[in-house]
């Protein structure tokens, strides 16, 4: 039917040269749910067999999301420890009068 949607598939072979009919493997996500910030969408081309589910695109955004939040901790904590060395134009001219 001209009407009825197809999912993309890809025919492949096996060790003995007979097709088998695989599936592309597809994860759009975004994070965190209540306020996004980030955007992913993964892709794994001929990612499982028509027979088995495997959650390779899941395990990958997964570890994306993981990536980029902890990235993101580790730069505000640098930004945070910047924040806290920087001497102020004020508290270097209090340091240079007590120096005189």
């Amino acid at each position: 039917k001209d009407s009825e949607l197809i999912a993309p598939t890809r025919d492949s072979r096996d060790a003995n040269g007979d097709l088998v009919e695989v599936h592309n493997r597809t994860l759009i996500a975004y994070a965190p749910a209540n306020q996004p910030e980030v955007a992913i969408s993964v892709v794994v081309p001929q990612g499982e067999l028509a027979n088995q589910s495997h959650p390779i695109s899941l395990n990958i955004g997964e570890r994306a999301l993981r990536a980029y939040f902890d990235l993101k901790k580790e730069r505000s904590q640098q930004q945070e420890i910047k924040e806290e060395t920087e001497v102020t134009p004020e508290e270097n001219q209090t340091q240079d009068n007590n120096e005189s």
